[in-house]
């Protein structure tokens, strides 16, 4: 809190909100989003959902069309090439990102679908970004290791419920508890559900209405 900082530091210039540069610098990013997707999602001002793949196909057209002999040479653009080019896609909006609101840095993160993606943006902050994969066993070793406080809805009391009483503390451990959370009353099925879901690095598609988004708690 403000008061707080100004007793530890007396000397603190605290710089007022100015809401309409806050506005300004999200409606020009979002300009430039709609160049790569046009449904993009916008959570707030300063973050946003966006669906690539249908400009990664056109470009893998582009790019095969390039070729000698594109007939013959599609098969020379594998998965490999693919991951390349979504990171120098989403590096190259990041730079317009910067260009057009004169300084602003950002992060992201790319993968199969939004939860992953929100979480793969953390990683590498506040101006670079993380590419989790999209291959089974990329996101299994993503998922693993994370705790599970870190999964969008996960709420302070539930994770306190799942580490306190269930020993669950990370996704990983999550599934190795799953006929623990399945024969406890502490959540509905629906939560039960999406807990393990989640810690499976599955999620629901990118056109969700982030608002629509909980947190999730104890059965009542």
């Amino acid at each position: 809190p403000g008061f707080i900082a100004k007793e530890l530091c007396p000397h603190l210039i605290i710089v007022r909100s100015d809401f309409d540069a806050y506005r300004e610098a999200a409606q020009k990013t979002r300009d430039i989003f709609k160049d790569y997707d046009p449904h993009f999602s916008a959570g707030s001002l300063d973050e946003a959902a966006m669906d690539i793949t249908d400009y990664l196909n056109r470009k893998k057209s582009e790019m095969i069309m390039s070729l000698p002999s594109p007939s013959t040479s599609s098969n020379k653009l594998n998965f490999t090439t693919m991951a390349s080019l979504a990171n120098q896609v989403v590096n190259e909006i990041r730079s317009r990102i910067t260009i057009a609101t004169d300084g602003l840095t950002c992060s992201a993160g790319i993968a199969p679908n939004r939860m992953l993606a929100k979480i793969a943006s953390d990683y590498n902050k506040p101006n670079g970004q993380y590419y989790v994969g999209h291959q089974h066993s990329s996101i299994v070793q993503f998922v693993r290791s994370l705790k599970m406080r870190k999964i969008p809805g996960v709420g302070k009391v539930t994770e306190r419920i799942l580490s306190e009483v269930l020993n669950v503390k990370t996704c990983a451990d999550m599934f190795d508890a799953r006929h623990l959370i399945y024969s406890t009353n502490l959540f509905s099925a629906s939560t039960r559900d999406w807990l393990l879901s989640s810690a499976l690095g599955i999620s629901s598609a990118l056109r969700d209405d982030p608002k629509k988004l909980r947190k999730v708690g104890p059965k009542r």
